[in-house]
C-alpha cells in the first residue's frame, strides 16, 4: 500500500475518532440543556397556573379550573396536569400520549431524557386547598435533539469531504515533491 493511501487511512481514522467522541459530547450536552430547560418550564408553569387556578379553588366543581387548565394543556408540551383537591381526590386530569414521531428508536436509547415534573400548592386565603401537577411531554425535546443531530451529521459530513480532498492535494502535492507515491 502506497505511503499516501496509509496517511489517507490514518487522518480518516483520527478524525472519525474525534468526531464521534465530539458528537456525543455535543448530542449529550444539548440532551442535558433540553431537560433543564422542560424542568424550568413545567415549574413555572406549575407555579403560574396554580396562582391562576387559586380563587377558584373555594369551589371544586367550578368549571373555570378545566377550562384553564385546558387552556394551557392544549398547547401540547405536557405529557399531563393533574389538579388534586386538599384530600388528594383528582378533580381535573389532563394527558396526552408521548409520541415519538419522526425520531428514531436508538436516539431514544442511547440519549434517555428524563420527563420533567413540577407540582405546586394551591391555597385559598390561608389554607392550602389543593395541588398542581404538571409533566413535560418529551417527545418535542427529542424531536429538537434528532433535528440537530441530522444537522451536525450532515455539516460534518460536508467537512469531512472537503477536507479529505484537500488532504488528497496536499499529499499527492507533497509526495511528488520527495518522489514518493
Amino acid at each position: 500500500m502506497s505511503l499516501s493511501k496509509q496517511l489517507l487511512i490514518l487522518i480518516s481514522l483520527i478524525f472519525l475518532i474525534v468526531f464521534s467522541v465530539s458528537f456525543y459530547l455535543s448530542m449529550n450536552n444539548i440532551r442535558n440543556y433540553l431537560e433543564v430547560e422542560s424542568e424550568i418550564h413545567v415549574q413555572d408553569t406549575a407555579t403560574s397556573l396554580g396562582l391562576s387556578l387559586s380563587p377558584h379553588m373555594s369551589d371544586e366543581q367550578d368549571p373555570i379550573l378545566q377550562t384553564m387548565m385546558n387552556a394551557i394543556f392544549d398547547m401540547g408540551y405536557y405529557k399531563e396536569m393533574r389538579l388534586e383537591n386538599v384530600d388528594g381526590e383528582d378533580l381535573v386530569t389532563l394527558t396526552n400520549p408521548v409520541q415519538m414521531e419522526g425520531v428514531p428508536a436508538w436516539l431514544i436509547k442511547l440519549l434517555p431524557m428524563k420527563t420533567a415534573v413540577a407540582q405546586s400548592e394551591i391555597s385559598s386565603g390561608w389554607n392550602i386547598s389543593g395541588t398542581l401537577y404538571v409533566s413535560s411531554n418529551p417527545s418535542y425535546a427529542y424531536l429538537k435533539l434528532y433535528e440537530q443531530a441530522k444537522e451536525t451529521l450532515l455539516y460534518s459530513l460536508l467537512i469531512f469531504i472537503a477536507a479529505f480532498l484537500l488532504l488528497m492535494l496536499v499529499l499527492r502535492l507533497t509526495l511528488q515533491t520527495l518522489g514518493c507515491h
